[in-house]
């Protein structure tokens, strides 16, 4: 178990296993040398309170890191197989948006889970430390690699908060 489970540390017979999304992107990763922001989705979580939005915009991160493995698995597909029966990605797309919440703006709001000890970090001092947190789907994640190495002047902060004002 230890020899393909996901951490890099192991003592006597104790071995590490995560959740199925964990597992999965693990494994492919792994496998094929290939990461697509998996990292992002390992908490978030689909709760019953969840406004029809926010299940939207977890649905929305869930597609994305699916279509990018999609993309991939039909260039390098032959790679790996010539089975007829792993040849095609069936990846549906997404339902229709439910429609739009309307809460009002005075009403009490409760969650059921959330985040804790997590740390965001200044977009000028976090090489590869999380600068951003979508509170509608709880996805934290690092500047993106296009950004990380370039002098952040005026019209790259434009450009970064573009980008995020889209993630949520």
């Amino acid at each position: 178990m230890q020899e393909h489970d996901l951490s890099p540390k192991h003592s006597d017979n104790e071995y590490g296993f995560g959740r199925p999304a964990r597992e999965i992107f693990g494994a492919l990763g792994s496998l094929i040398g290939q990461n697509f922001g998996d990292q992002q989705l390992f908490h978030i979580f689909l709760n019953e309170s969840d406004f029809s939005s926010q299940k939207r915009a977890k649905a929305e991160l869930f597609h994305q890191v699916a279509a990018r493995w999609a993309r991939w698995w039909q260039k390098h597909r032959w790679e790996f197989t010539d089975d007829p029966a792993f040849l095609k990605v069936n990846l549906p797309p997404l339902p229709a948006p439910a429609p739009a919440d309307s809460v009002s703006s005075s009403a009490p709001l409760m969650t059921e889970s959330g985040t804790s000890n997590s740390v965001l970090q200044s977009l000028r001092s976090a090489p590869g430390g999380l600068v951003f947190y979508d509170l509608d789907a709880g996805r934290s994640t690092a500047l993106s690699e296009r950004w990380s190495n370039q002098k952040l002047l005026e019209d790259l902060f434009n450009e970064i908060r573009k980008w995020a004002a889209g993630q949520g």
